[in-house]
């Protein structure tokens, strides 16, 4: 995992982490202010690497959801399953 400040690398944080997804987040002390960007738009983005957006996260959510749906209700047209009851 690489973090970048102004698309400056400020190097390699972690390294063999788990495969998954993993979402930033900041922790502050006392009177302190951060300043964040989650895209799309950024002012320095990142040269010669391959990147994703944060907010773009939300329509591969949208994305993976709807596939789901569709996935779950022609299995339940082709073998004749009923709905759990809480569906109705």
């Amino acid at each position: 995992m690489v973090f970048f400040k102004n698309g400056v690398s400020q190097g390699v944080a972690f390294e063999n982490l788990f495969e998954g997804m993993y979402f930033p987040a900041i922790s502050l002390y006392k009177s302190c202010t951060v300043s964040v960007n989650f895209g799309p738009n950024f002012k320095h983005p990142p040269k010669d690497l391959k990147y994703q957006p944060m907010s773009d996260m939300g329509w591969g959510a949208v994305t993976e959801h709807t596939l789901a749906d569709m996935l779950y209700h022609v299995e339940t047209d082709v073998d004749g399953r009923r709905s759990p009851p809480w569906e109705g």
